[in-house]
């Protein structure tokens, strides 16, 4: 599950509109705006919310919590790299 929160919150971490991350996503821009829209479970098919997560975790974020926690955050670097970002 993703939410419409947590696509708002990564998309802001990476400072890109909204076009060019559903571009990253390989989504139309409509199902994301859609599905940015919703705070809790966003409101589109499951394979759009699978492409929009696995574009969030390309990027070197990592998806955090449930309901009101959920949330995102850069992926910790392995040692001896710096974190992403």
């Amino acid at each position: 599950m993703i939410t419409g929160k947590q696509i708002r919150e990564a998309r802001a971490l990476l400072g890109l509109p909204r076009s060019k991350f559903a571009e990253r996503a390989g989504v139309p821009h409509a199902i994301l705006k859609l599905a940015e829209m919703a705070d809790g479970e966003c409101p589109v098919q499951i394979e759009r919310a699978r492409q929009i997560r696995r574009a969030i975790e390309a990027a070197g974020l990592e998806l955090y919590g449930e309901g009101g926690e959920a949330g995102v955050r850069w992926r910790a670097a392995p040692p001896g790299r710096p974190p992403p970002g």
